[in-house]
């Protein structure tokens, strides 16, 4: 084939790349370490505006009309290390991100909302229906990832990232050095009641 006949097949073939890609979208949700803070929300390549709305247990990016006709996209549950979920309800999740779209009356999708709950300490009911349960690590990590169809924007790569509040845990050189402490307090007040003895 002669390079002239390939030069047609090149155009199709960049053409439908170029249909076929989608916009990204990059969202970040990050807990304060104080429990009075606001969720920290930031949204990256978001070309359709949207509105975020935080508080220190909940936030969320709207994007396009909220409706009350809902569809589930996609459900990740976050857990402490060792504590697991419980699978159809109760307490075990620490955070529960949801992506849901709207749609009108007629079906039409007329936006979309990405979200991230926070429990108050005592753990969120399971909804059922994760996509996805992950172990808080205590720094930013991957919660979702992948490309969906969304209202208002299209087809988009869509990436949440998410950092939890994740309880304190001693490392082992602080109860080290606290059990080392205790030890000698102990001794030194034994050896003062034998020496008043």
């Amino acid at each position: 084939m002669k390079a002239r006949g390939l030069l047609p097949l090149v155009f199709v073939a960049a053409t439908l790349t170029w249909v076929g890609s989608a916009s990204a979208l990059s969202i970040s949700f990050l807990e304060p370490l104080s429990p009075t803070g606001n969720i920290a929300v930031s949204v990256v390549d978001l070309t359709a505006g949207g509105v975020i709305s935080t508080s220190p247990e909940l936030a969320s990016l709207v994007v396009g009309t909220v409706t009350t006709s809902s569809t589930v996209l996609a459900r990740v549950g976050l857990t402490q290390p060792g504590s697991g979920h419980l699978e159809g309800g109760g307490a075990g999740l620490s955070d529960l991100l949801t992506l849901r779209t709207f749609s009108s009356l007629t079906g039409a999708p007329v936006g979309f909302q990405v979200s991230f709950q926070s429990d108050s300490e005592t753990g969120i009911p399971n909804p059922g229906g994760l996509t996805a349960t992950i172990v808080e690590t205590g720094l930013e990590q991957l919660l979702l990832s992948g490309t969906f169809s969304l209202p208002v924007v299209g087809l988009v790569d869509l990436t949440v990232t998410g950092r939890s509040d994740l309880e304190a845990v001693p490392e082992p050189a602080t109860l080290l050095l606290f059990g080392t402490t205790m030890t000698g307090l102990g001794l030194a007040a034994r050896w003062r009641r034998r020496r008043q003895s």
